[in-house]
């Protein structure tokens, strides 16, 4: 079996990164001068190889309006963030996607918009990144963006909590304690609010001992505790 490829120096990448089309140099490049590597060199040298390496690559296009959003190398700009960062989600980047969502939730950058951000984190939520599907949750749940409708909502923190999303566990946890969008389900609530807990939420703890104070019997208490201990997050 052959050896792994030694990662490239730093030396050999500013030799690399002066060729125009070696774009993944320049971004490599560019991350080393973004986190301080290099002495000598600062941000204002990342944002150079992040530009020569946007002329190709969605992640370069991302860290661009990177520096433009955190006044990084350049000054804070946030309208000029938006633009970079809706060129690397228009070629496919998932993390600019989602800042993108979230520029439109917030007014950063752009107006702001419930209906574009719920469509963009929609993009990423029928990919199942789980942050995106909370995102469509609440969206549903609270008629932001689109409908009030707390079924949808349930299905989309189900989602997101079955792949190990602590608040969407303890939403939806919340969801079967009340009934809104399912019916009302105390060994649900329970088993959700203990995974979430088994992860250190306190206020999951405190939802637990609310519902054992409310009289759940020992039988639903028991096949509660049996679905938080073989509870196994997926994966997208």
């Amino acid at each position: 079996m052959a050896s792994p490829q030694a990662a490239p120096s730093i030396d050999e990448l500013e030799k690399l990164a002066r060729k125009s089309r070696n774009y993944e140099e320049q971004y490599l490049l560019g991350m080393h001068y973004f986190n301080g590597d290099v002495p000598k060199r600062d941000a204002s040298d990342a944002l150079t190889q992040f530009k020569k390496a946007a002329k190709s690559l969605p992640k370069a296009q991302h860290m661009v309006g990177l520096c433009y959003a955190l006044g990084e190398g350049t000054k804070q700009n946030d309208k000029e963030a938006f633009k970079w960062y809706q060129k690397a989600a228009d070629a496919g980047d998932e993390v600019a996607t989602f800042k993108i969502a979230a520029c439109y939730e917030k007014g950063i950058g752009v107006d702001k918009s419930s209906t574009a951000a719920f469509r963009w984190y929609k993009r990423l939520a029928d990919k199942n990144v789980r942050e995106a599907q909370y995102k469509i949750g609440m969206a549903f749940y609270r008629g932001n963006g689109t409908s009030l409708d707390y079924a949808e909502a349930v299905k989309w923190f189900k989602k997101a909590a079955e792949q190990g999303h602590q608040q969407s566990q303890i939403t939806l946890a919340g969801c079967y304690r009340l009934g809104q969008g399912a019916p009302r389900d105390s060994v649900q609530a329970y088993k959700w609010f203990g995974i979430a807990a088994s992860l250190g939420n306190k206020t999951a703890e405190e939802r637990m001992e609310s519902l054992k104070q409310r009289g759940m019997s020992r039988s639903d208490l028991d096949k509660a505790k049996a679905m938080i201990a073989e509870f196994k997050p997926t994966t997208p």
